[in-house]
């Protein structure tokens, strides 16, 4: 069940999901919350896509679940890519803060 934020997203036809982006003392933090799910497959590959243009070369990206309330198995497969593309371009990208319930995901493809 969604919560009622995600819900209210839903109805309006918005992602379920939302991504911003914070300086951190040793990079950028990106703060994931609500759900991941692949039926937002193509606003959250849009999203992903924007920010490596948007950091610098070897930079060190935090992907902060700490408000992700869900992530299946297609959304995983999205942002596991994101962080081979920052390694790809030099950079450091880890998933932290994540609960156990998205940790479970995030171990089973690899991404810890």
């Amino acid at each position: 069940m969604a919560s009622p934020s995600a819900q209210l997203a839903l109805d309006r036809g918005e992602p379920s999901f939302r991504i911003e982006q914070e300086a951190a003392a040793r990079g950028t933090r990106l703060l994931l919350s609500g759900r991941f799910t692949f039926a937002d497959a193509a606003p959250l590959w849009n999203e992903l896509r924007a920010r490596p243009r948007a950091t610098k070369k070897r930079e060190r990206i935090d992907l902060d679940m700490q408000g992700a309330e869900y992530v299946d198995g297609g959304a995983m497969a999205l942002l596991a890519h994101f962080r081979a593309e920052i390694y790809r371009r030099g950079g450091r990208a880890e998933f932290v803060e994540a609960s156990e319930s998205v940790q479970e995901i995030v171990r089973l493809y690899r991404a810890d």
